[in-house]
This record gives structure tokens, sequence and C-alpha cells, in this order.
């Protein structure tokens, strides 16, 4: 299944979160549809936490212009986990996620 974010703000925001069941997550794509590089960052956050640098998986890392980023490691939230993303620069970086069904 496909889950499209679009255009990630500048400001943590919450991209999946499991509530009842384990979220399987295959894929995500980072892809920057602008003409400047920038950056993006990815938190996997627990159950009853407030989110902090400490559960970031990818942290203020490089998207170039006009390019994709595929991580392709499977990720798993638990009922109450999340997913968290912000961009270097809104409306530059659009997010997609794919999970199994």
């Amino acid at each position: 299944m496909r889950y499209n974010h679009g255009y990630l703000g500048t400001d943590q925001e919450t991209i999946m979160h499991a509530a009842d069941t384990v979220q399987h997550i295959q894929s995500i794509y980072v892809c920057n549809t602008s003409g400047s590089n920038t950056t993006y960052s990815l938190w996997h956050c627990p159950k009853d936490e407030t989110n902090s640098d400490e559960f970031a998986l990818f942290f203020e890392s490089r998207a170039s212009a006009k390019t994709t980023v595929i991580i392709d490691t499977p990720i798993h939230l638990h009922p109450g986990e999340k997913l968290i993303a912000a961009a270097g620069v809104g409306s530059a970086v659009v997010l997609t996620v794919y999970i199994e069904d």
C-alpha cells in the first residue's frame, strides 16, 4: 500500500502512527523536487515518548536537487509508535511511504 504524505514542512510532523496494530513500512521515498539542495530528518518515536534527536534515523541528511533518496530498510511501528519527519526547506521534499497490506 502506498501512502503519499506530500510536501514536508520545516517543523516536525507525524507521518504515520501505529494505533492498534503493527505497521510494516517496506520503504520510504524522499524526493527533492526543487532545484536546490536541502535536508530531511526522520525519527522513530517510541510509545509514550516525546520526540527528540535520540530517536533520529536520519538527521539533517542531504537531499540533492531534483533527486530521490530511497530508504529500503524495513521499519516496524508498534502500537503507539510514530514516524516523524521534517525538511530543511518547506515545499521542497515529498515523502512517500510504502507499507505492507
